[in-house]
C-alpha cells in the first residue's frame, strides 16, 4: 500500500509538471485556436445584428463574471452598456409599424431596411401576419379590421413591407 501510494505522488508529480514544450504543437495551441474561432464567430454574429437592425445604434453588454444582483452592480452594468448615452434618451428616430384601411381591405407598412420582398415569407395565420426572415420569424398581431382579410399583395417600397389585404374572394358574399 506504501510503495503503490508513493508511486501514484510521483506520477502526479510528473504528469503534473510535465514540460509543457515536450507537448504537441497542436495540443499546446488549441485554446488560442478556440478563442480565436470564438472571435470570429461573435464578429460574424454582431455583423448579423448591425444589418438587421440598421440603421439602430447596436449597444453591447459586456459579459459578466457571475449574475448582476443589487442595484450597485445593475448601475454599474448600466454605465458600461450605456457609456456616455443618456439611458432614457430615444435611440434612433423612424417609422414603426403603421396600419391602414382603403375601402374594404387595408394595408401594414413595416420598415425593413436592407431587404427585398424575396427575402421574405409572408403569412397570414389566424390573426397575426408572420414575416420570416433569413430563418427567423417575427410575429405581428393584426387589428380585428384587417385580421379577417387575406393576404393580397406583398412587396417593398422605400424601405419598407407592405402588406395589401383584401377580403377572400372566394367567400361568399
Amino acid at each position: 500500500g506504501l510503495l503503490l501510494a508513493q508511486l501514484l505522488v510521483v506520477m502526479a508529480h510528473v504528469v503534473q509538471h510535465h514540460d509543457r514544450a515536450a507537448r504537441p504543437r497542436e495540443v499546446r495551441e488549441a485554446p488560442q485556436r478556440v478563442e480565436r474561432l470564438g472571435r470570429v464567430v461573435q464578429d460574424a454574429r454582431r455583423e448579423e445584428v448591425a444589418t438587421a437592425f440598421a440603421p439602430l445604434p447596436i449597444l453591447e453588454s459586456p459579459l459578466a463574471e457571475d449574475e448582476i444582483r443589487g442595484t450597485s452592480a445593475l448601475a454599474d452594468h448600466g454605465a458600461a452598456l450605456f457609456g456616455t448615452r443618456d439611458p432614457a434618451a430615444r435611440l434612433g428616430e423612424g417609422a414603426g409599424l403603421c396600419f391602414g384601411r382603403e375601402g374594404e381591405g387595408g394595408w401594414l407598412r413595416v420598415p425593413m431596411i436592407g431587404r427585398s420582398a424575396a427575402d421574405l415569407d409572408v403569412a397570414r395565420i389566424d390573426d397575426e401576419l408572420v414575416i420570416g426572415i433569413a430563418g427567423r420569424r417575427r410575429r405581428i398581431a393584426l387589428p380585428s379590421g384587417l385580421a379577417s382579410l387575406e393576404v393580397e399583395r406583398v412587396a417593398m417600397e422605400d424601405a419598407s413591407l407592405v402588406v395589401s389585404f383584401a377580403p377572400d374572394a372566394a367567400a361568399p358574399a
